[in-house]
C-alpha cells in the first residue's frame, strides 16, 4: 500500500506527544507528516543528501510523495526535527563506568 499526500494529515498522536517531551522516541505513526518528518531526520536518505551537501534525488521524491507541492515544508519539518534530535542526544547525562567512580 503506498502512501501519498492525501493520505497523510497533520494530527494529533501519541507518537507525538511523547516526541515533545521525548524526540528520541522511537514511536511512529504511520499516517502522521510529523512521524514522517521526524522518521525522516533519522533516516539515511536524509542523511546522504546532508553529507552531499545537496538534496539527492531520491531523499526529494519522498518530500514529494509526502508532502506534494509542500516539499519544501517538509524538508524544512525533517531539519527541524534533526536539530531537536541532535539536541536531545546532547543534553543526556554522560556515565562514568569506570568502577568505584
Amino acid at each position: 500500500m503506498s502512501v501519498n499526500s492525501e493520505s497523510l494529515r497533520k494530527v494529533d498522536c501519541n507518537a507525538c506527544t511523547e516526541a515533545a517531551v521525548f524526540p528520541l522516541s522511537g514511536l511512529y505513526i504511520r499516517d502522521c507528516l510529523e512521524c514522517s518528518a521526524r522518521a525522516l531526520a533519522n533516516g539515511p536518505l536524509y542523511w546522504e543528501s546532508r553529507a552531499l551537501h545537496r538534496l539527492t534525488s531520491e531523499y526529494r521524491a519522498v518530500l514529494q510523495r509526502l508532502w506534494g507541492a509542500n516539499w519544501r515544508d517538509g524538508h524544512q519539518a525533517v531539519r527541524c526535527w534533526r536539530e531537536r534530535i541532535e539536541q536531545a542526544r546532547t543534553a543526556l547525562p554522560c556515565k562514568d563506568y569506570k568502577a568505584g567512580v
